[in-house]
């Protein structure tokens, strides 16, 4: 089974946990992020970083509303100030 991993724009297949390892040495070298990790059919999960600040949202299926990160709701803007939204998409809204 392939993982798929997108990182700040950039995808790659993922075959083995050699890889997986060798890629994720690569990602935490970069101070600020955008990662999802997926499985085709499966689950997901998603890391945004700022240097030591970061979120994570698990879904477990394609729709899923996910499971996020807890901590202090006061630095979410350390962590996600250098994303650049006009609005946040959609699908980050869990009331629906």
């Amino acid at each position: 089974m392939a993982i798929s991993i997108f990182f700040n724009g950039h995808t790659e297949d993922i075959t083995s946990r050699e890889e997986l390892r060798e890629a994720l040495e690569r990602f935490d070298e970069v101070p600020q992020f955008e990662l999802w990790v997926s499985i085709t059919d499966g689950p997901s999960i998603c890391m945004l970083r700022n240097g030591e600040h970061a979120w994570l949202m698990y879904l477990r299926y394609e729709g899923d509303s996910g499971f996020t990160s807890q901590g202090d709701a006061s630095q979410l803007d350390d962590c996600c100030t250098w994303l650049k939204f006009d609005s946040w998409p959609s699908y980050t809204n869990i009331s629906h």
